[in-house]
């Protein structure tokens, strides 16, 4: 007859590697989860988008070029065209 086998004293199962298995997937989402939220939360470049930049304030030159040496040279018909009257006395 075989001996009497006695009752185990230790498990082959263990806490630690049960809470292991539950918790080290979780772990990973939420330090995952965090660095994607850091990562993309901020405002980030996009490409071909340039971001606005005030013009600059600088002094405001006459054009050059060949209509800009004509532009002081008035002739007659310029000067009929573009003639102002003075505004009418309402005195009378």
């Amino acid at each position: 007859m075989p001996p009497v086998i006695g009752t185990a004293t230790s498990s082959d199962w263990s806490s630690g590697g049960a809470l292991l298995t539950f918790y080290f997937p979780i772990v990973l989402f939420v330090v995952i989860a965090a660095a994607l939220y850091l990562r993309l939360s901020r405002p980030h470049p996009v490409p071909g988008l340039k971001p606005l930049t005030p013009a600059a304030a600088g002094p405001r030159t006459a054009p050059s070029g060949p209509k800009a040496a004509d532009m002081g040279t008035a002739g007659p018909a310029d000067d009929a065209a573009n003639a102002v009257s003075p505004p009418a006395d309402d005195a009378g």
